[in-house]
Order: C-alpha cells, then sequence, then structure tokens
C-alpha cells in the first residue's frame, strides 16, 4: 500500500487545436476593392472632362470659386467663337502697371478693368452734355428777352456737376424769392420758374429740388427750424412746377438743406445762400415721359403755363 501510495501520479495534458479560419477567402476585401474602382472612375472621368471643356472656360470656373473680398481683378468677355475669354489678375495693364488688391486682407497685384457705365455710351453722354448746353443757353436767352426778368438773370447761375445740370435760383439784398421766414413764392420767382419749368419739362431727366438757407441766431430746438422752412421752400417750389406742366413722375427728389451747404461759405450771413437748386439728373430717362426734345426750345415760353 504504501509503494503504491509513493507512485507519481501522471498528468495528462490534452492539446486541443482549433479549426484555423480561412480570412483570405472572405468578402472583406471586396468592398476596398469596390472603392478603389469607384474612386479611378471618378478620376478618369474627371480627366475627360478637363480635356473636353475649353482652356478659357476653365479658368472662367477657377476665378469664380477663388475666395476673395471685393471684387476679383479679373474680367472675362466672350468672342466671336462663343468661347469665354478670361484675363488672368497677375497680368499687367496695358500701362504695364501692376495694382494692388486684396483676398482675405492680403496685397496681392492684378490687372486694372476700366469699364463704362453699364447702359450709357459716350456718344450718349456728350449728347447730354450737349443738351445741357442748350437749356442753359436758351434759359439765358429768354430770360434775357423779357425785360421783366433781365434784371434778375444774374440771380440764376448755371453749374455742370457729375450729377447733372443744376440751376441755383439765388436771392440778393433787394430781391427775395420768399415771402420773409415762409414758403410763400413771390411774384418774380414764379416768373423766373415758369420760364424754367417751359424748358426742362421737355428734358427726359429725372428732376431734383432742393431748399436752402442762410444762417440765422435761431433757436436749434425750436418747433420749426430752418430745415424745416427749406424743406418747405423746396416743396413749394416742386408744387408750383408741377402746377406749370411738369409731369409729377419726373420729381425724383426733394431736400431741405437749412444752412448746412452754403452758396457762399465765406459769408454764412449772404442772401445768396437762400436759394432754391433744380438739379437735371444726368442718364436718368424718364420712360413714362416720352417727349421729344424740341430744337428751338425758346419757342416753348410762349406756350400758355397755368400758375397759381
Amino acid at each position: 500500500m504504501k509503494n503504491d501510495r509513493n507512485k507519481a501520479t501522471p498528468i495528462i495534458i490534452k492539446r486541443v487545436v482549433s479549426g484555423r479560419s480561412h480570412s483570405a477567402h472572405g468578402g472583406s476585401w471586396k468592398v476596398a476593392y469596390a472603392d478603389f474602382v469607384t474612386a479611378m472612375m471618378a478620376f478618369f472621368l474627371l480627366l475627360w472632362l478637363l480635356n473636353s471643356v475649353p482652356t478659357p472656360k476653365l479658368k472662367s470656373i477657377a476665378a469664380y470659386f477663388e475666395p476673395t473680398i471685393g471684387m476679383l481683378n479679373k474680367s472675362g468677355e466672350n468672342s466671336d467663337d462663343g468661347n469665354q475669354k478670361s484675363e488672368s489678375k497677375d497680368q499687367v495693364d496695358s500701362k504695364g502697371s501692376n495694382v494692388k488688391g486684396f483676398v482675405y486682407g492680403v496685397p496681392q497685384t492684378g490687372q486694372v478693368i476700366s469699364t463704362a457705365q453699364q447702359g450709357v455710351t459716350k456718344e450718349e453722354e456728350l449728347q447730354e452734355t450737349e443738351n445741357f448746353n442748350l437749356f442753359e443757353s436758351e434759359i439765358k436767352k429768354v430770360m434775357s428777352a423779357d425785360s421783366s426778368l433781365s434784371s434778375m438773370k444774374d440771380n440764376i447761375q448755371f453749374e455742370q456737376t457729375p450729377e447733372g445740370l443744376l440751376i441755383n435760383i439765388t436771392d440778393k439784398n433787394n430781391t427775395m424769392m420768399f415771402d420773409q421766414g415762409t414758403a410763400n413764392l413771390k411774384p418774380y420767382a414764379k416768373s423766373i420758374l415758369i420760364k424754367i419749368a417751359d424748358m426742362i419739362k421737355f428734358a427726359p431727366n429725372f428732376i431734383v429740388v432742393n431748399g436752402y438757407t442762410d444762417k440765422t441766431n435761431e433757436d436749434p430746438l425750436a418747433n420749426y427750424t430752418n430745415w424745416n422752412l427749406s424743406a418747405d421752400r423746396a416743396n413749394s417750389s416742386r408744387h408750383f412746377l408741377v402746377n406749370n406742366g411738369m409731369a409729377p413722375e419726373k420729381i425724383a427728389r426733394v431736400s431741405g438743406y437749412a444752412d448746412a451747404n452754403p452758396l457762399v461759405p465765406e459769408n454764412p450771413y449772404d442772401p445768396r445762400n437762400r436759394r432754391i437748386s433744380i438739379l437735371l439728373l444726368r442718364n436718368s430717362i424718364a420712360p413714362s415721359y416720352k417727349v421729344a426734345i424740341t430744337k428751338d426750345l425758346g419757342t416753348l415760353s410762349a406756350s400758355p403755363s397755368k400758375t397759381q
């Protein structure tokens, strides 16, 4: 018994070999291959499209997607064959000079592109300037021919500005357009406005009427100030012009500026600062008022007018 106990009990180790999976024969690689084939197909399709589109159009498309702040220094114009020509911002202008632009605040050089105003040709601008010269000369002629107004011709000043033809009707020490402190037109002012209305009512331009006063020692917190007075005088002049043949649709704006824009800046108390200005705007054809401009505008002054 003792010998049997001394015998070592054998240890049996059982090794179990599990079945190995053949991952190479699975389907996961097919997904990756399909993605690769799709990407290659899209790539070659892109190459084909790039090859079939003309280079000028590709440049135009690239310019469209370029991020900028402000305006790109590029332009495109159609050629005779229907393709669009694009000029790079890296080129210089015809004089060989570079200018600076901004892309996200970073200075860059580019081409200066000069474009004419849309819808207006150089010939039309010259024609409009000639019309303004004609209006001015005819108004001066009519004023000189009228004995009752010839002494007041110095009260009317003409100036061609970038906005249009500016006609200033001013006061003087011995002549006033309005009753003092009111918007009531005096007879002499009505006579001048009638002559001007007979001329400019046939002009195909919108009209702006502005009122101005001289400087006074008024209370700025008063209920009725020079701002109110200048606006009322401008509106009174507009009303008179409309009553004497001016189409209401031609009036683009009526404003009052008080003494903020004196005609004689060195003397804000000068009576010439009290004025009404009539501005014929440039390049502003009134579509609802189609009246041909007569060759002899001086004959229009003889036409009857309705006064108030």
